[in-house]
Parts: structure tokens; C-alpha cells; sequence
């Protein structure tokens, strides 16, 4: 489609609240965004989130949001690289401190551009340079964030990934072949 394309991917729950977030940011996106949503869920939770979409879509008086259900893995790499921007907006604070979702390692080799809400364990890893951090946990930041992405620099996270890959491997040897010396 003409839009971009702004992906949230994971649980919908009230725990970590990621995917009503993405609703509210929706809500708050100039109509060239359309944010995709996907995830498993309690039949409850799936059901305040279809009711929170088609309420916004209304309101809107077009597509803002669209819940895909559960996504099987071939497909879903595929539909990753159709986005542009992907979300990770999870609550701030202790509770969430040192939680790394692998959703951003997925996003990353679908070299999706990534908006985060702050959370240290993400903040202090290797890839966090490679992440667009809104100030705090609200809606109006993650969109804030959202909204500075620039799509037009170049970017490439896939290759950041493989690297890792590459050197976590090497490590390994190193560990493997030490035991075996000792």
C-alpha cells in the first residue's frame, strides 16, 4: 500500500498494555501511517482490542488500525518486511527494568526502524543505537517518536544482527575449545 506501514507484534494483554498502546498511537498518526497488529490473546483481551480498533476507525472514518489475529511464522516474516516502523511499547518503570523482548531481534532482521519505550535492559544492550527511545511510556511519546523516524536515511539492522550472530558463535568455540584444553 501507499502508507507506512507501523507493526506491533506481540501478546495482547493488559500486563504490558503493548497493543492498546499501538491502538492509542494509531489514534494520534497522521492518516499516511496505518498500524498493523498482531499477536495471541486471551478471547477477553482480543475482544477489548477489536472493539478499541473498529471504535478508532470510526471515530477516524477510515482504516488507522488493523488487527491481523495470529500470524504463522513464514507469513509473518513476510508481512515484517512489508512494515517500515515496528513497536515495542511496553510500560517503563522497575517492573519492566530488565525485560528484553525478542520481538526486537525479529524486527531487527526484518531491518524494520524500531520505537521503544526506555527500558535499561534494551537501553544498555549492543543494538541500542540502532533504536528510536520515546521519553516515557505515554502514547503521545511513542507517536512523537514515531513521527521522527526518518525513512528516507539509509539504515540496515539485518547486517548489525548477523554480526552478533557471528561473534555470540566465536565466543562459543572459545569457550568449547577451553574446556576441552582443561
Amino acid at each position: 500500500n501507499d502508507k507506512i506501514n507501523v507493526v506491533y507484534a506481540g501478546s495482547i494483554d493488559e500486563t504490558k498494555g503493548g497493543a492498546y498502546k499501538a491502538v492509542d498511537c494509531a489514534a494520534a498518526l497522521p492518516e499516511k501511517y496505518l498500524m498493523h497488529i498482531s499477536g495471541p490473546g486471551d478471547e477477553k483481551s482480543q475482544k477489548i482490542l477489536m472493539d478499541k480498533i473498529e471504535k478508532l476507525n470510526k471515530e477516524l472514518g477510515r482504516i488507522a488500525c488493523i488487527y491481523h489475529g495470529v500470524i504463522n511464522d513464514d507469513v509473518f516474516t513476510n508481512f515484517l518486511h512489508s512494515c517500515q516502523i515496528a513497536l515495542n511499547p511496553q510500560y517503563s518503570g522497575e517492573k519492566f527494568r530488565y525485560l528484553f523482548p525478542s520481538k526486537i531481534i525479529k524486527y531487527m532482521a526484518c531491518n524494520l526502524r524500531i520505537v521503544s519505550t526506555r527500558i535499561e535492559s534494551i537501553e544498555k544492550s549492543v543494538l541500542s543505537e540502532l533504536i528510536t527511545y520515546s521519553d516515557d511510556d505515554q502514547p503521545v511519546s511513542i507517536v512523537k517518536s514515531i513521527l521522527s523516524v526518518d525513512l528516507t536515511r539509509p539504515y540496515e539492522s539485518a547486517s548489525g544482527i548477523q554480526k552478533l550472530n557471528e561473534e555470540f558463535v566465536l565466543h562459543l568455540k572459545d569457550i568449547f575449545n577451553e574446556v576441552r584444553n582443561n
